[in-house]
């Protein structure tokens, strides 16, 4: 699982720098990116695990919720 998690931060943290450059973040890009790969990996482990009450696409609008409020904050 640290594995996969070291995979999905490097990967985001690519397409961040890709699509926002040297814009200014009020929170680093790498801490950005390990971020939304806990949110990911930790909140799909939970809906397997403790969710699955929640429709899945009710779910991963509350994850993407989750990330965007992330990425406004970033962008204060």
């Amino acid at each position: 699982m640290n594995n996969i998690n070291a995979q999905l931060t490097l990967t985001i943290e690519g397409k961040l720098h890709e699509s926002h450059g040297d814009e200014y973040l009020s929170i680093p890009v790498p801490v950005i990116a390990q971020s939304i790969s806990g949110l990911y990996s930790g909140l799909i482990i939970s809906w397997f695990t403790k969710f699955q009450s929640f429709d899945a696409c009710q779910f991963a609008t509350y994850i993407n919720r989750n990330i965007s409020s992330l990425l406004l904050e970033a962008y204060k």
